[in-house]
Formats: C-alpha cells, structure tokens, sequence
C-alpha cells in the first residue's frame, strides 16, 4: 500500500472513531435524561426488561460514576417498586436533615408514585414491610416545610392503600335483601340480621346515642349517590354523638368516620374519609378502600391504623 493509500485509510479511520465517540457521548447523555425522567415507571414486561437491563448496562459502562449510579438505581425501581419506594424513603431523612427541601420534596414525590404503583400491580411484600415502612416514616426529622409534610402524607396515605388492596376480602352472605328503612328515619340494630347482604338505595341516619349492633349482618351502599355518606351522625364529635357501630361489614361506601366508635367493622371496596374530628377505632379492617385525610398528625395517624390494623385509635 502507498503512503497515499494509507493516508486516506487513516483519514477514514480517523473520522469513524470520531463519529462513533460523538455517538456514544450523545447517547450516554440520552441515558441520562431518559434515566431521571423514567426514573419511576415500571417495566412489566420481562424480556423487554431483560433487553434494556443489558443495553443499558452497555452504555453505562462507556459512561461516568454518576450515569452508572443512576442506571443502577433505575433498573432497582423498575424490578421492584415496593421495595425500591424504601429506599427513596430512606434517603429522604438524609436530605431533610441537610435541609435539601427540593430534592426532599422531589424523592416524597417519587415514592408515592413507586407505592402507587406498586398498589396497581398488587405487588407481594416481605413480612413486616408495611410496619418497617411506618416505622421508616415516623423516623423522619420534623418537616416544616408544607410541600413536603403534605408529599410525606401522601405516602402514608399511598402506603395505606396498598396495604388494603392487598387484604383477603371477607365472606359474604349469600343471601342479601333490600333495606327498607325509609328515608329520614333512623337505622336501629333490630332492623339487621347477621345472615343477610343488606342493598341500601339511600343514606342512612344514626340517630345520637345509637350503638347500632349486627355482627356479621352486610351492608352494599353501591347504589347510594357517590359521594354521598352512608352513615351520617348529627356531628364529628364522640362526646356529642355518643354513637358506635360495631360488626358490620360495609361494601361499596362512602363514609365520614368523624365522630363515631367504630368496632369490628369491615370496609370493603369503599373511601374512606376523615376530616380530623374524633375518632375511635377497634379491629377494624379495610379492604380495598381509598383514604382522604387532612394535612396534620391526626390525619397521619388515621393512615398509620389503616395501613398496620393494630391496637386502638382514640383522637379526640
């Protein structure tokens, strides 16, 4: 070969590795954005995941610490959203403590959309998980910032729910009834039978004073206005309603627990709201229910009972 023919050849060689260098540093700068804005879907699809989890890898390989870092804790969310909504928890104290309220905020957002969607998939957990998790956030330095107390909240209510669409579902009775209490008048104890899957049509009243009692007796307030109370006492405080309710399971609802003694009730399929009255609560499960809590300890002690079912709650 001449110098002239060598010459071109190593002109060439020159300008491919160039290209090729360009086209690594773009893509790994691709990497690195798509990482950060994907950083908490989740991949159900194991081959594809399998396909990206190499490539990926690849590129991050030809890349710097920070990239591979973010690569790595990318594939851990997308393998495991309950698990890998922990770890960002975990490092949220560090950043509170350092006083980072961004990149606080930025990760109490990115673990209540892991805890999410973890809930949708109804993703399996280690025994233990939901109390280590509650442990893991009442661990947490004082928040005085209001973004971020109202995204820790969030969690505890996410983490709620993924608790309760991960419970057993009750037996029902199989045979039901229409409840005919007409509207405006009180429901009593006498007016259910424990044998029975009750259709309210309306809202029921609870009259003050009332200990209305029917253990395994099932009401479906399906058909009740969304939105609507199934139970409505005359106000959110225990003292003033002096009401209870205890053995009922309550399917399909709406339901205010303000200012009620509840006992050995079941919620199935139902949202669950607390405006941060008074409140007792005993044995009592929730299935499949969403959670509307204020913005204060009360309401993270609501999500709290929700989402570990122990002991008793008192508030108020």
């Amino acid at each position: 070969m001449n110098n002239s023919q060598s010459g071109q050849t190593d002109w060439k060689w020159t300008i491919a590795m160039l290209l090729v260098v360009a086209g690594v540093t773009g893509i790994a700068a691709m990497v690195h954005f798509e990482v950060s804005r994907e950083l908490t879907q989740i991949e159900t699809n194991d081959q594809r995941m399998a396909r990206v989890e190499t490539a990926v890898h690849i590129l991050a390989d030809n890349s710097g610490e920070k990239t591979r870092g973010m690569v790595d804790e990318a594939l851990t969310i997308s393998q495991n959203a309950a698990s890998s909504s922990v770890e960002l928890l975990s490092s949220l104290k560090g950043y509170i403590q350092h006083g980072d309220k961004t990149r606080a905020s930025e990760v109490a957002f990115d673990a209540h959309e892991l805890l999410m969607s973890a809930k949708e998939n109804k993703s399996p957990v280690t025994p233990g998980y939901f109390a280590g998790t509650v442990a893991l956030l009442n661990s947490l330095p004082p928040v005085n910032d209001a973004d971020i107390a109202s995204r820790v909240l969030s969690d505890r209510v996410a983490l709620a729910e993924y608790h309760s669409v991960l419970a057993a579902a009750p037996q029902l009775p199989a045979k039901d009834a229409q409840l005919k209490i007409p509207v405006g008048e009180p429901v009593t104890s006498q007016a259910l039978s424990g044998s029975l899957l009750y259709r309210a049509g309306h809202q029921l009243a609870l009259a003050p004073q009332t200990a209305l009692q029917a253990p395994g007796a099932v009401i479906d307030g399906s058909a009740v206005p969304y939105g609507t109370d199934l139970l409505e006492p005359a106000s959110g405080s225990l003292s003033k309603n002096g009401n209870s309710v205890s053995g009922l399971t309550l399917q399909g609802v709406t339901q205010t627990l303000d200012g009620v003694e509840w006992k050995n009730v079941t919620f199935v399929n139902s949202r669950i709201r607390y405006r941060g009255g008074d409140l007792r609560l005993d044995g009592v499960h929730f299935v499949h229910c969403t959670f509307e809590v204020p913005t204060n300890s009360r309401g993270s002690q609501m999500a709290d009972y929700a989402t570990l079912e122990n002991g008793i709650l008192t508030i108020g």
